[in-house]
């Protein structure tokens, strides 16, 4: 018997968290992109960005010599961006290992 899958669809889902959730019943749900793991490779990661999703890539790195402050700082930023890019249409977020402006 399965007892845990870490299949994952991404894209707008409704309200989980409502009485009777809203989860595949919307219009908005026929824009879901089904993946089989969390974890993915560059080829996966560029057909999720042109899947006609709107994506918006954030950067996780950030310059820890600047002292113990500066992973408290980096998480903030990105919890700012990440509530920005959703208020402005952003369907998925994804965070990345990449260096900023790169």
């Amino acid at each position: 018997s399965l007892v845990m899958s870490i299949e994952v669809y991404l894209g707008r889902q409704g309200n989980l968290m409502a009485e009777s959730p809203t989860y595949f019943q919307n219009k908005a749900n026929n824009r879901l992109v089904k993946i089989d793991s969390p974890f993915l490779n560059e080829r996966q990661l560029y057909a999720i960005k042109n899947s006609g999703l709107l994506t918006v890539q954030l950067s996780t790195r950030y310059d820890f010599s600047k002292g113990p402050g500066a992973l408290e700082k980096a998480v903030s930023d990105i919890c700012y961006e990440a509530s920005n890019a959703i208020r402005n249409g952003a369907e998925l977020i994804i965070l990345s290992d990449v260096p900023r402006n790169s």
